[in-house]
């Protein structure tokens, strides 16, 4: 398998990309939805935030039960890695922010990027366990890319990052052999953190605060609002250049994070080159730090 030599690769960092490449890539709005080549460079983007990073919680699908909207009107003071809650498990979610808690952990991750419209729209899905808060990003993902109608996966890709080093292989082709990417981390301005995103809305104002609600079991503060390319940029240039490049002018974004400043869950929609693009990514499974092995590499 000839793979192109580029940075680190993450799949969740992979899938914001594709978020703007699926269906809509730099041959224009009238192309097909993104080839296997295409959808593969877009794979080995830049790796996602370690320390504050997004956490366990819900996936997507698990059913959310909504309580009534409550802050606490007089926090106490911050405690050492994460917010103090009342007796039914509200918080702070500026205090949770300020005041995360930076222990690393393992946690099960999966995301959804629907792109495109009618017969061109493509789903990518991205599963797997990965290490977060930790010096750097570790994990074992798969990545599927389908076109609607569509019976297999137009991509299929393996990731495992171990320690500096990267690997990748095509499980869509039974003989397909792992290869080693590129090794060395990007820095931190080019890494996905949703906790960005929930800082940069709550400073949005009261509109925002959505209020406390349950996400698996979990006491969860909800944050829902607009950015524009250029506040997203503020927090995320990578992102916010690719997205700029693709023409989009804001995304509205919603954030659901527990009161160690983790984000549970949180979604990414918005309209790139004139269709709709929804990105939904989750943690639940959660404990500690875990041991992934590099794979054999042949060839």
């Amino acid at each position: 398998m000839t793979i192109r030599r580029t940075p680190a690769l993450s799949v969740a960092a992979a899938a914001l990309t594709l978020l703007t490449v699926a269906g809509c890539d730099d041959k224009g709005a009238d192309s097909a939805a993104p080839t296997a080549s295409a959808t593969a460079s877009a794979s080995t983007a830049s790796s996602p935030t370690a320390a504050g990073a997004p956490s366990a919680g819900a996936t997507p699908t698990a059913a959310t039960a909504t309580t009534a909207a409550r802050t606490p009107a007089a926090p106490p003071a911050a405690a050492a890695g994460g917010a103090p809650a009342d007796a039914s498990g509200a918080f702070d979610p500026e205090v949770a922010l300020t005041h995360p808690d930076t222990t690393p952990y393992a946690a099960t991750m999966k995301m959804t990027t629907e792109a495109g419209e009618g017969d061109k729209k493509a789903l990518i899905t991205a599963n797997g366990r990965v290490n977060l808060n930790a010096p750097t990003y570790e994990g074992r993902m798969e990545m599927k890319t389908t076109l609607v109608g569509a019976d297999e996966p137009l991509l299929w890709l393996e990731t495992i990052a171990v320690g500096d080093k990267s690997y990748l292989r095509d499980k869509s082709k039974p003989d397909d052999t792992w290869a080693e990417l590129p090794t060395g981390q990007s820095d931190d301005s080019t890494r996905t953190d949703f906790t960005r995103y929930a800082k940069l809305l709550l400073a949005g104002g009261p509109s925002v605060r959505k209020g406390m609600e349950t996400e698996g079991g979990i006491p969860v503060y909800h944050l829902a609002g607009q950015l524009t390319i250029d506040q997203i940029a503020s927090v995320d240039p990578k992102n916010g250049a690719t997205m700029k490049a693709k023409g989009a002018k804001a995304m509205s974004y919603q954030v659901w994070i527990d009161r160690l400043g983790r984000t549970i869950r949180a979604e990414q929609s918005g309209d790139v080159k004139g269709m709709t693009t929804v990105l939904k990514i989750s943690y639940s499974e959660f404990g500690p730090k875990e041991t992934f092995t590099a794979p054999a590499v042949t060839g």
